[in-house]
């Protein structure tokens, strides 16, 4: 299925509206998405409830990383391969800078 989200294609530039590829959620970002979900309710509750009160000194991101919250996640795997249309398997040897 579709991202939640999307760019306004007509507002690119026709250079980048020509190879924009959007992408689609797979498994991997479900469970990114989901994995708020599978805390307990009181968890989330206190995590936003410490945030509110952290908010008082310091920034929504600093608030964030002190209690382990605001993970990102910006392409999984598969969308990383779809976006290069390669087959990361063909290459040779470890690609710098690649994470687990």
């Amino acid at each position: 299925s579709q991202m939640d989200y999307d760019a306004v294609r007509e507002d690119l530039h026709p250079d980048l509206a020509a190879v924009f590829r959007p992408l689609t959620r797979d498994d991997a970002t479900n469970s990114f998405l989901m994995r708020s979900s599978r805390r307990p309710w009181v968890v989330n509750w206190a995590q936003s409830a410490a945030c509110t009160q952290l908010r008082r000194f310091m920034s929504l991101t600093d608030a964030n990383a002190m209690l382990g919250r605001g993970k990102m996640q910006v392409l999984t795997e598969a969308q990383a391969r779809d976006l290069l249309a390669i087959d990361i398997d063909d290459i040779p040897g470890d690609i710098p800078g690649g994470a687990d």
